[in-house]
């Protein structure tokens, strides 16, 4: 686990590796990743761990470097071309992900907006039919108001007018 104070990787090497690390091109660039790690003095345990290898995986690549240097990664990632292509295809996709998240987003804020105009709209509605209920009730107290008011003065009439005969 200890880790030797002499570098890992030549500069040529470096570089490569980290071209490869930049591609997220499944095993290779994991390795690419943990030389990296290595050879800038972290432990192979937690070069491994941010790799997303196991440490005998880590080890693994080590040695395989030790033997066969960048020959350890397949012959298309080294080539250059096929470098700059990948990394240019890698840019177009993001790019087209880019967009196409942004075409999704746009779709849902207007559904959002859809949704939130219907979702006031019926709102609005049962406010309207709540107020107007709210009146067809207030009518109805103040007519059995008036209704007993006039009741009321009926029956003081009628108690006068029991009053007024009384008294004759």
């Amino acid at each position: 686990m200890a880790t030797s104070k002499a570098k890992l990787l030549s500069m040529q090497a470096r570089k490569k590796c980290q071209e490869i690390a930049q591609l997220k091109a499944g095993l290779a660039s994991k390795r690419a990743l943990a030389l990296l790690a290595v050879d800038q003095g972290e432990v192979q345990g937690e070069a491994a761990k941010n790799a997303g290898l196991t440490i005998g995986q880590v080890r693994y690549a080590i040695a395989l470097f030790r033997k066969k240097k960048l020959a350890l990664f397949p012959d298309d990632l080294l080539n250059k071309k096929v470098l700059t292509i990948a990394k240019a295809a890698k840019k177009k996709v993001n790019k087209i992900n880019l967009k196409e998240i942004e075409t999704v987003a746009k779709k849902s804020k207007k559904e959002e907006d859809k949704k939130a105009k219907e979702k006031a709209k019926k709102v609005a509605a049962i406010k309207a039919k709540a107020k107007k209920k709210a009146k067809a009730v207030e009518t109805k107290k103040k007519k059995k108001v008036v209704k007993a008011a006039k009741k009321a003065k009926k029956s003081s009439k009628k108690k006068e007018t029991v009053k007024k005969s009384k008294k004759k």
